[in-house]
């Protein structure tokens, strides 16, 4: 029994032998790479052929050509080449809404002993006209804009930001654009207010984080009246992340400021049973040399309570937060945070998680 495995293994390995040994096929390309140069969108799809050689000593087949994007299509003769013979790989680039520079790639796969290949294209993309009705999709009432909606993304509590929307009437009459309702801290500008059929426009929003008393991430409407009439649909979302600003404290100001520590960064309930509430308590610590504010306490989930005990924390001193998490309507692993912004210029953000893991009865 032993000769017999001994003799098998022995024949399986001459066999691996010869077949590493066997003669294959090799690609050889005229170029690796091809650049379009610049080309218009307008003009739609663009082809190359990359051509190539096969100069093994075995029949060469091409099993794949794995583009790098939906946009790059190569096409190839799913036929066996001879040695000594050549066939071309067609790579077809789509510019359609591609304006720009761009590189992209198609990996060829083959049975030949450089079995993987990379080829490129590139070049640059001159965008067509865009029509009014692509450049304003998006209906608000009797006018047409790009997006109804403006992200500031930071903001210093002292700043005043500035923003505009275009928009278009592609209606048959004039538009006159007034306000129903909006926060104090925006003003809002309509330049023309009122907009006749096929013209152009603007709102102009600006943001005062000065007057605003909001830190951390908010989120606001404003709504508009279109020809004297008000509408929940005519209105224009606005969001900003404001910052507190601690560009202008002096070194010793800075020596003087709170300093937030928290007992713990994170409460893990382990497992409850869905429909169980988990509660912790962390403590936070003011380890600075003025008094501590806590701007503002939020939590990524409706599911999770957060209650501090106290707002401000004087000099070494500290305060409890209660944080509740409610499994109802949860199931599996969760992971929630709990963002805490203060004063701290050194540390204005902290985050807390809550994780653990809710099973089913």
């Amino acid at each position: 029994m032993k000769k017999f495995i001994s003799f098998f293994v022995m024949m399986l390995t001459i066999n691996i032998t010869l077949l590493a040994q066997a003669p294959k096929g090799h690609i050889e390309f005229e170029s690796y790479e091809h650049n379009y140069g610049v080309i218009k969108e307008a003009d739609g799809k663009t082809t190359y052929s990359f051509k190539f050689k096969n100069t093994g000593k075995a029949p060469l087949i091409i099993l794949n050509a794995q583009p790098s994007c939906g946009c790059t299509t190569p096409v190839w003769k799913r036929r066996p080449i001879p040695p000594g013979g050549s066939d071309l790989i067609a790579v077809t680039f789509d510019p359609a809404n591609r304006p720009g520079a761009f590189t992209k790639s198609v990996r060829i796969f083959s049975n030949a002993d450089n079995n993987n290949i990379m080829l490129r294209i590139m070049g640059e993309v001159v965008g067509r006209e865009r029509t009014p009705q692509e450049l304003f999709p998006r209906k608000v009432g009797l006018i047409n804009m790009a997006t109804n909606y403006i992200a500031f993304t930071r903001v210093l509590n002292t700043k005043t930001v500035e923003k505009s929307l275009e928009f278009y009437n592609f209606g048959d009459k004039h538009v006159v654009l007034g306000l129903a309702r909006k926060p104090s801290f925006i003003t809002v500008k309509f330049e023309p207010a009122n907009v006749a059929p096929g013209q152009k426009g603007k709102v102009i929003v600006r943001y005062d984080a000065s007057k605003a008393n909001i830190f951390g991430y908010d989120s606001q409407r404003i709504y508009l009246t279109m020809n004297g009439k008000e509408d929940y649909n005519y209105s224009i979302g606005v969001s900003a992340t404001v910052v507190e600003d601690f560009s202008k404290l002096s070194a010793s100001e800075r020596a003087n400021a709170p300093s937030i520590r928290l007992d713990d960064t994170q409460f893990n309930f382990n497992k409850i049973k869905q429909g169980e509430k988990a509660e912790h308590v962390f403590v936070i610590k003011n380890k600075g040399k003025s008094n501590l504010l806590i701007h503002k306490v939020k939590a990524s989930c409706g599911c999770t309570a957060v209650t501090p005990d106290s707002k401000m924390i004087a000099p070494g001193t500290s305060t409890k937060m209660k944080v509740v998490f409610d499994s109802h309507g949860k199931h599996g692993r969760q992971y929630k945070t709990v963002t805490i912004i203060t004063n701290d210029p050194n540390q204005p953000t902290s985050i807390i998680k809550v994780i653990g893991e809710v099973v089913s009865e």
